[in-house]
């Protein structure tokens, strides 16, 4: 996916533009450009287009080195509690929070 497909993807989700944006549930902490292969190659999907959104598309994949990728860095707040684990939590179930933060601190 490009960065164009991606904004009309968000565009057609979100129109108004006031929706949380997360990556598997994580916050997206910031946007950062790189070339291909800097962190890790880049890595993409082949589709087939004609069964894209409709049915299973991925035909393929690629392994890419060269060239430019955005990487979209999500942090989630388990992520944060190993830096802050008094990190101030509202909501969500007390015992997992407080799991997470045991979990921190043994770290």
């Amino acid at each position: 996916m490009t960065t164009a497909e991606l904004i009309a993807a968000l565009r057609v989700a979100d129109p108004e533009g006031t929706t949380p944006v997360c990556v598997a549930n994580a916050d997206v902490y910031f946007v950062q450009r790189h070339p291909a292969y800097y962190d890790g190659r880049l890595q993409q999907l082949v589709h087939d287009e004609s069964k894209r959104g409709n049915a299973w598309s991925i035909v393929g994949a690629k392994i890419i080195s060269s060239g430019e990728k955005v990487d979209i860095v999500a942090l989630s707040i388990r992520d944060v509690l190993v830096d802050v684990p008094d990190l101030p939590i509202e909501g969500g179930d007390p015992e997992t929070v407080e799991s997470w933060r045991a979990e921190a601190r043994s770290t």
